[in-house]
């Protein structure tokens, strides 16, 4: 969660808090995860983060972060609907 928080929240979205920037200001829009969280399998989902998207604002994150943070973020998105309670509290909880 602290990863996708720190750098992909910024666009992708915060629960409760849609980014405003990444869904009005991208074109194509930016896909919000809180609101609705990706149904792609992991692999794919690591390769888009690593890689980036072509044509699009999705920039790869391969020489930003390491492939072991890459994959806690794909794992926290993968299960954002089923999080540990403790995990589910945090995410739920008002950031300031």
């Amino acid at each position: 969660m602290k990863g996708y928080r720190d750098d992909c929240a910024g666009c992708h979205g915060d629960y409760g808090r849609p980014s405003s920037w990444g869904s009005e200001d991208f074109y194509p829009r930016v896909p919000q995860f809180a609101l609705e969280p990706p149904r792609k399998p992991d692999w794919e989902l690591y390769w888009i983060v690593k890689h980036g998207v072509r044509y699009s604002g999705m920039g790869a994150w391969d020489r930003q972060v390491p492939d072991s943070t890459i994959w806690q973020i794909v794992a926290f998105l993968t299960r954002i609907d089923s999080l540990p309670s403790a995990v589910d509290a945090a995410w739920k909880r008002k950031r300031p």
